[in-house]
């Protein structure tokens, strides 16, 4: 499959929504957490204050429109 600027585009939309919702959540915006996204396909990195907090980075970037898997 061809990679295409559309869907570099889409990835750089999905890695927005995600952060937004990030810094939305009461518990995870001071949190220093790395988005990245490729081809639908969430990649988080850095450190968080707990396990719970781990799972709640996850599942925010699971229920976004566009991420594939994480």
């Amino acid at each position: 499959m061809e990679w295409t600027m559309d869907q570099e585009y889409r990835d750089q939309e999905v890695v927005g929504w995600i952060r937004e919702s990030m810094r939305d959540n009461p518990r995870l915006s001071s949190e220093a957490v790395q988005v990245t996204v490729l081809r639908g396909v969430v990649t988080l990195r850095g450190a968080v204050q707990s396990y719970r907090r781990k799972l709640l980075a996850q599942e925010i970037a699971a229920s976004t429109e566009g991420c594939l898997d994480v």
